[in-house]
């Protein structure tokens, strides 16, 4: 999988796939603990995680905080938000 880096700035640029990137019900329990653990890194001790992500452009990779993982989205500095299913990988 190739993933171009960008500034989160640029993500609301971008249009995420509207279908789920992970099959099997595990990854998809996986992501939301990794997540979580992101949103404690940025929230408690202002680290970074890198988010990979699909797009209709291709997978895009982005180094930032999580404030906070809700149900359907993630949702990071300055209000710009990642819908789940679009989410890859969480690189803590």
């Amino acid at each position: 999988m190739t993933t171009t880096l960008i500034q989160k700035e640029e993500i609301p640029h971008y249009t995420c796939l509207r279908c789920e990137n992970l099959l099997s019900d595990e990854e998809k329990v996986n992501r939301k603990i990794k997540l979580q653990k992101g949103q404690i890194l940025g929230n408690a001790y202002k680290s970074k995680v890198k988010i990979v992500f699909n797009t209709t452009q291709g997978f895009k990779a982005v180094e930032t905080t999580i404030w906070t993982v809700g149900e359907e989205y993630i949702v990071l500095k300055g209000g710009v938000t990642i819908p789940l299913y679009a989410i890859v990988d969480i690189e803590l």
